[in-house]
């Protein structure tokens, strides 16, 4: 399965026709897309602030994606993952690194155009 990450859906919202095919080939597929706490937040504060029909279509995305919830395993895995980049000298912002630990509890992949998630140690990145 696929955990989306803001940039994605932004993307798609914006029109981009790379992210509107790459939905569509999920769609087809019947493969399942995934939503993080984190990037619906992402998302949706970005939606509040254009507010109107930028925000109900924005609702309507996050709401037809599976909502994965960040528990106690995901944050570990962050937490892990997090270190070693900072061990490395190559650190992610939080919110990226928790998206990553809930890609990688589940063990599904990053749908991203952020080349800097390939840092997180044993993520499979997609771009589109």
């Amino acid at each position: 399965m696929t955990v989306v990450d803001a940039t994605f859906l932004i993307d798609f919202l914006r029109g981009s026709a790379e992210a509107r095919a790459r939905m569509k080939a999920a769609e087809e597929a019947g493969e399942i897309l995934k939503v993080t706490p984190v990037v619906a937040y992402e998302v949706l504060v970005g939606a509040h602030g254009r507010g109107g029909r930028h925000l109900q279509r924005a609702r309507e995305l996050v709401r037809a994606l599976v909502f994965l919830p960040l528990g106690l395993d995901g944050v570990e895995e962050a937490a892990r993952a997090g270190a070693e980049l900072r061990r490395r000298g190559t650190p992610l912002g939080p919110m990226d690194t928790l998206n990553a630990g809930a890609a990688l509890n589940g063990g599904d992949r990053m749908l991203t155009k952020d080349s800097d998630y390939a840092r997180n140690p044993g993520l499979v990145v997609e771009s589109y």
